[in-house]
C-alpha cells in the first residue's frame, strides 16, 4: 500500500471516527430533546388540566353567587309587586285564588300584572324559578297607549286580562268601565255578560256600571269625558278636605262611599275623535289619574300619521306598550338592555266565565254604604224644636263625610218643590220615608202638615197611618191616598187649591205677601206649612183626560204660586218621558222645581229628572245613591249622596212616640182606591149622630167638596132636619170625611134604588143606610120633647134565592133589633106575599074616599129594605084583590113616603128594575145610586153626559128629588163588619 493510499486510509477512518462521535452526540442530543419534549407535554398537560380544575371551580362559584343574588333580588321585587299590585290584580292565571271569589276586591290596586319580566344572561337552569312580575301603572297613578299594528294584534287578550284584574282587584268593586269603539269592532264582546248581566236580571242592583254600553260616536265620547271631569272635580275638592293624594287614599279615609274609579278604553285611537274631545281627553289624561280617571289607549302608527289632531301631548302622559321581538317593551320597565315581558297567555275560557259569574253573584250582594236614619234624627228631647217660619229642612243622608240635607222655603233663595226621580228598586220610596219622618222629628203638626198620595201598588205610605193592628199615626199626616186613584188624587189637589186661596185671601187682608211675613206679623198665630207629597204622580196626569187635565193646571198653580202661602210640593216618579200633558206644561211646572233629586236610573230618564244633558244619575252604582241637585239640574251643582235607610221598626216606634206626643185624636183621612171605606169610620159615625144628622149638621161648603162645578152634590145634606130619616151611603172622594147621605122625606118618591152588579157594595150601602136610620131615629127622639115609637124594619131577602138568609143581612136584623127597633127578615121565597102585605099596610095609612086619612103622628117609620129584588118572583101575579107586589113596588115610590114607609131596593140592573117598577113610576123615584151598571144605563136615567166607569167599591149617586150633581164615592162595608168595628173601639 501506498503512503498515499495508507494516508487517505488514516483520514478515511479518522473522518469515520469523527462521524460516529457526531452521530452518537446528534442521537444523544436527540435523546435529550425527546426527554425534554417529554417533560415539556408532562408538564403542560399537568397545567391544562389544574387550569381546568380552577376554571370549573371559578365557575361554580360564580353560579351560586349568580343564584343567591337572583334570588335575593327577586324575593324583593316580588315582595314589592304583591305590595304593588295586591290581591288579584298581581296574581297569574295559574294562582289558586282565582278559582275562589273570596279574593275579589281584596284591596285598590294601582298597578296591575302584565306578563312576567326575562333578565338577560340567567342560566336555562334558573328558568324553573318564580317568575318576576311585570306590573304597569293605572289607577290613580296614570294611563297607557297600546301601540298595535297590522302586523301584530296582541293588544284584545291584554284589554282582557287588565279589565278582569281591574275589577277583581278593586275593593267594593269601585270602578267603572267604558269602551269607545268607533269602528264597532267588538273587542269587549267575551267579557260582554259583565254588562248584559249587570243591567238586567241577576246584577240589576248594581247598576250595571263594571262594564257600560259601548261608546259609538263622538257626542257620547265628549258627554263621558265631561261627567269624568265633573267627577274628578268632586273628587280633587274631597281630597283636598281630607288631606288625601288620590282616590285611594280617600277611599281609605272615607270609605267606598265616595266617587268609583273610572277607566276608559279607547279603541282605534285617535280615530272619531275631534278637537273638543281631543281637549277634553288632554285634559284628564294629565290630572284625572290621581282624581280616579284613567285611560288605555289602543293605537297604532298609521293612524296618528293619518289623523290631523296633535295626540303627541296626550301620548306622552301615557305609559307605552309596544311589542317586539321574544315580547313586550313596556316604558320605564324595559329600558335596560336585554329586559323583555312575556305577556301571561290569555285566562282559559273556563276561568274567565267562572270570574264573571263570580262578579255578577258579587254585584247582587253588593249595596251602598249604610247610613242609619236614626243617627241623623234629633234626639227625643230636641224633637218638634224647628221653626217652620221660613221653611222645613231635614238631612237625607250623607255625602261623604258631610250630611246631605233637604231644605223647602220660600225665599232667600227660593227652593219651594223637589222633584224625584229613580228606577224601580232603586230606592226611591226609602227617600220619602227619610224625608217625612225626618221633617215630623223635628216640626210639630202645628208647624207641618202632611198631604201624601201613593199611587204604586206597594202602599209603601200606609203605615203611617192607623190600621186594626195600630191605633197610632204619624201625627202630621191629614190625607193619605192609597191604592192610586186618580179621582182622590184630583180632590186633594182640589182641596190645597181652595186652600191656597183661602190663605191668599188672609195674607192680603193681613198686608203680608208670604207665610214668613204674615207669621213675623203675628207670631202667636200659628199657620203650618203644607207639604203635598205625591208617589208615581205620573199616573195621576199621564191621560190626556179630564182628571189629567184638571190635575196638571192646579199643579202648575200650587207650583208656581204656592211657595208664598207655604204650600210645597213634592213629586216622585219612575219616569218622567211620554207623559202628554206635561208636554206643553213641562217648563211652567219643572222650572218651579229648583230641587231635583234622582236615584239610579237610565240616562233619558235622568235627563228628565235632572235636566237636559245631565246624565249623572244613570252613573250611580248603589241601590240608595242619588244626585241631589238644587241648581235646576245644572250639572255643575250635583251632588252624589248615600241615602239614609230607613228601618221599618225604628220608624214605627218613633211614630208612636211622635202621636203620643201630640195627643191627637183625629186621624188622617185614609183613602183605599180598592177598598171599601172603612168600617171603624161608619162605626164613629153612628156613635156621634150630632156630626151627621140633626139640627146642628152644618152644610158642606163648596170649597170643602169641590164645588158644584165639579160635579159634587153640595145639596144633599142642606136640610138641617128631615122627616123620614137620613141614610148613609158611603164616604166621598173627597178630603173631607163627612158622609154621602140621602134624605127620606116625606116627599113623593123619596125612595132610593140601587142599580148594578156588586153583592157587597149593594149590601154594604143598604147595611150603613139602615143603621144610619136606626140612629137618626133614636136621635131624632132624644131632641123631641115626645118619644118616638121604634122603627121598624123589614127585609126583603132576595140574594139567596132560596128559603135561607144572606148572613149579611142576617147580621143587619141582628144589629137593628139590638138598638131597640122592630125587624122582620124575609126570604126570597116569601118576598111577593110580604109585599102585598104592605101594600095592605100602606093602603090603611093612606086611607080612602070612604074613610078619612088617619094621623099618622102613633105610626112607626117603615123602612122596605129589599136586597137583590132582581131575584123575587112571582111579583107580576096578581092577587085575590087585583093588585100584584109589582104595584105594591111602584105604590111605595109613589106614596109610600106620605105614609112613613121607605123603599130602599138593590137590582143587579136598570132592566129589571124599571120592569118591576113600570115605565111611569121609575122616573118618580129620587134616588139613585149606581154600583157596577154600565154607563149607557147611567146616561139612560141621568143623561147623556153624565160619565161613570163602574169598578168595585165605588158608586154613583144621584139625587134627583134635590136636583144635585152625581157625586161618586165609596160604600162601607157589611153591617156586621161595621158593627164589629164600632164594638172593639178601633179608629180608622
Amino acid at each position: 500500500m501506498s503512503a498515499s493510499r495508507l494516508a487517505a486510509s488514516s483520514e478515511e477512518q479518522r473522518l469515520r471516527a469523527s462521524f460516529g462521535r457526531l452521530q452518537h452526540t446528534a442521537h444523544e442530543l436527540l435523546q435529550s430533546a425527546d426527554d425534554v419534549e417529554r417533560a415539556a407535554v408532562r408538564s403542560y398537560a399537568d397545567a391544562e388540566r389544574n387550569c381546568a380544575q380552577h376554571q370549573h371551580r371559578a365557575e361554580q362559584l360564580a353560579l351560586a353567587q349568580a343564584a343567591q343574588a337572583h334570588e335575593e333580588i327577586s324575593e324583593v321585587l316580588i315582595n314589592r309587586a304583591q305590595r304593588l299590585a295586591s290581591g288579584l290584580a298581581g296574581a297569574a292565571w295559574s294562582d289558586p285564588r282565582w278559582l275562589s271569589g273570596e279574593w275579589l276586591g281584596s284591596g285598590d290596586s294601582s298597578y296591575l300584572r302584565l306578563g312576567s319580566c326575562t333578565v338577560p344572561g340567567l342560566p336555562a337552569d334558573l328558568s324553573d324559578q318564580e317568575d318576576l312580575p311585570a306590573l304597569v301603572p293605572l289607577l290613580d297613578l296614570g294611563s297607557l297607549t297600546l301601540w298595535e299594528s297590522a302586523e301584530q294584534h296582541w293588544t284584545s287578550p291584554v284589554l282582557h286580562s287588565l279589565v278582569l284584574r281591574v275589577l277583581a282587584g278593586t275593593s267594593a268593586m269601585g270602578v267603572e268601565i267604558s269602551v269607545f269603539d268607533p269602528k264597532l269592532t267588538g273587542v269587549m264582546s267575551p267579557l260582554g255578560r259583565l254588562r248584559t248581566g249587570a243591567q238586567g236580571g241577576q246584577a240589576s242592583g248594581y247598576g250595571g256600571q263594571m262594564l257600560g254600553e259601548p261608546l259609538t260616536s263622538t257626542d257620547e265620547l265628549l258627554e263621558w269625558l265631561r261627567q269624568a271631569r265633573g267627577a274628578a272635580l268632586r273628587v280633587a275638592e274631597l281630597t283636598g278636605l281630607h288631606g288625601a293624594a288620590n282616590l285611594g287614599q280617600l277611599r281609605g279615609h272615607i270609605g267606598d262611599g265616595c266617587e268609583p274609579y273610572r277607566l276608559l278604553i279607547l279603541l282605534g285611537y285617535p280615530y272619531g275623535l275631534d278637537a273638543p274631545t281631543s281637549t277634553e281627553l288632554l285634559r284628564l289624561v294629565h290630572a284625572g289619574p290621581a282624581r280616579g280617571v284613567s285611560f288605555v289607549l289602543v293605537t297604532d302608527p298609521a293612524a296618528l300619521a293619518s289623523s290631523e289632531l296633535d295626540c303627541a301631548p296626550v301620548l306622552q302622559q301615557t305609559v307605552g306598550v309596544r311589542a317586539g321581538r321574544g315580547g313586550l317593551s313596556v316604558d320605564g320597565l324595559t329600558d335596560a338592555p336585554g329586559v323583555v315581558v312575556l305577556p301571561d297567555p290569555p285566562p282559559s275560557r273556563e276561568l274567565v266565565e267562572r270570574l264573571i259569574d263570580q262578579l255578577l253573584r258579587a254585584a247582587v250582594a253588593r249595596s251602598a254604604p249604610i247610613v242609619r236614619l236614626s243617627e241623623l234624627l234629633p234626639a227625643p228631647e230636641c224633637r218638634w224644636s224647628g221653626d217652620a217660619t221660613d221653611g222645613v229642612s231635614t238631612p237625607i243622608g250623607m255625602t261623604g263625610t258631610a250630611i246631605a240635607e233637604l231644605q223647602l222655603r220660600s225665599a232667600d233663595p227660593a227652593l219651594p218643590n223637589l222633584l224625584v226621580g229613580g228606577a224601580s228598586g232603586q230606592g226611591k220610596s226609602n227617600l220619602l220615608l227619610v224625608l217625612l219622618h225626618g221633617i215630623a222629628a223635628r216640626y210639630s203638626p202645628e208647624q207641618v202638615q202632611m198631604y201624601l198620595l201613593d199611587f204604586k201598588e206597594g202602599l209603601e205610605f200606609d203605615r203611617l197611618g192607623p190600621s186594626q193592628e195600630r191605633s197610632y199615626w204619624l201625627p202630621h199626616v191629614q190625607v193619605l191616598g192609597l191604592e192610586g186613584d186618580r179621582s182622590f188624587g184630583l180632590a186633594v189637589l182640589r182641596h190645597l187649591d181652595a186652600e191656597f186661596s183661602r190663605r191668599a185671601k188672609q195674607f192680603r187682608a193681613c198686608g203680608a205677601s208670604s207665610l214668613s211675613a204674615l207669621r213675623r206679623k203675628r207670631p202667636d198665630e200659628i199657620i203650618p206649612r203644607l207639604l203635598l207629597v205625591i208617589d208615581e204622580f205620573q199616573v195621576l196626569v199621564a191621560d190626556g183626560d179630564e182628571i189629567g187635565r184638571e190635575a196638571v193646571s192646579i199643579l202648575e198653580t200650587l207650583a208656581r204660586r204656592g211657595r208664598a202661602v207655604g204650600i210645597h210640593l213634592v213629586l216622585a216618579s219612575q219616569t218622567l218621558s211620554g207623559i202628554d200633558t206635561l208636554a206643553s206644561k213641562e217648563r211652567s211646572i219643572f222650572g218651579q222645581f229648583p230641587w231635583r233629586v234622582s236615584l239610579k236610573t237610565e240616562a233619558s230618564e235622568s235627563e228628565a229628572v235632572l235636566g237636559r244633558g245631565n246624565t249623572e244619575a244613570a252613573q250611580l252604582r248603589y241601590r240608595g245613591e242619588a244626585i241631589l241637585n238644587c241648581d235646576y239640574g245644572a250639572s255643575e251643582h250635583n251632588q252624589r249622596a248615600v241615602v239614609a235607610y230607613a228601618d221599618e221598626t225604628e220608624l214605627d216606634l218613633l211614630r208612636e212616640q211622635l202621636w203620643r206626643a201630640s195627643s191627637a185624636t183625629t186621624p188622617p183621612r185614609v183613602f183605599y182606591a180598592r177598598q171599601p171605606s172603612a168600617a171603624t169610620v161608619l162605626a164613629d159615625l153612628l156613635a156621634q149622630p150630632t156630626s151627621w144628622c140633626g139640627s146642628d149638621v152644618e152644610e158642606y161648603s163648596v170649597k170643602e167638596r169641590g164645588g158644584a162645578e165639579h160635579g159634587i152634590d153640595t145639596n144633599s145634606m142642606s136640610e138641617s132636619r128631615v122627616d123620614g130619616g137620613r141614610a148613609i151611603l158611603g164616604l166621598p172622594i173627597q178630603v173631607s170625611s163627612r158622609p154621602i147621605t140621602f134624605d127620606l122625606r116625606g116627599d113623593p118618591g123619596s125612595a132610593l134604588a140601587l142599580l148594578g152588579e156588586g153583592r157587597d157594595d149593594a149590601l154594604g150601602v143598604l147595611s150603613s143606610a139602615a143603621l144610619a136610620l136606626a140612629v137618626a131615629e133614636q136621635h131624632s127622639g132624644r131632641l123631641n120633647s115626645s118619644a118616638a115609637q121604634p122603627a121598624k124594619f123589614v127585609l126583603l131577602d132576595g140574594v139567596m134565592g132560596s128559603g135561607e138568609h144572606a148572613w149579611e143581612l142576617s147580621a143587619l136584623a141582628r144589629q137593628l133589633c139590638l138598638s131597640g127597633h122592630e125587624v122582620e127578615l124575609v126570604s126570597t121565597v116569601e118576598i111577593s106575599e110580604r109585599l102585598l102585605r104592605l101594600g095592605e099596610v100602606l093602603n090603611a095609612r093612606l086611607g080612602d074616599a070612604d074613610r078619612p086619612r088617619p094621623s099618622l103622628d102613633d105610626e112607626p117609620e117603615l123602612y122596605v129594605i129589599g136586597a137583590g129584588l132582581h131575584r123575587a118572583t112571582r111579583l107580576a101575579q096578581l092577587s085575590m084583590a087585583g093588585s100584584s107586589p109589582m104595584h105594591v113596588l111602584a105604590q111605595l115610590v109613589r106614596e109610600g113616603p106620605l105614609a112613613r114607609m121607605h123603599l130602599l131596593g138593590w137590582w143587579n140592573s136598570a132592566r129589571v128594575f124599571t120592569e118591576q117598577l113600570g115605565y111611569e113610576v121609575s122616573p118618580l123615584l129620587a134616588g139613585l145610586v149606581f154600583l157596577q151598571a154600565p154607563e149607557t144605563d147611567v146616561q139612560a136615567m141621568c143623561g147623556p153626559y153624565v160619565r161613570f166607569a163602574p169598578q168595585p167599591h165605588r158608586a154613583l149617586f144621584v139625587d134627583r128629588g134635590s136636583g144635585g150633581q152625581p157625586v161618586e164615592f165609596v160604600p162601607f162595608p157589611s153591617a156586621a163588619q161595621s158593627m164589629d168595628a164600632r164594638a172593639t173601639g178601633d179608629i180608622s
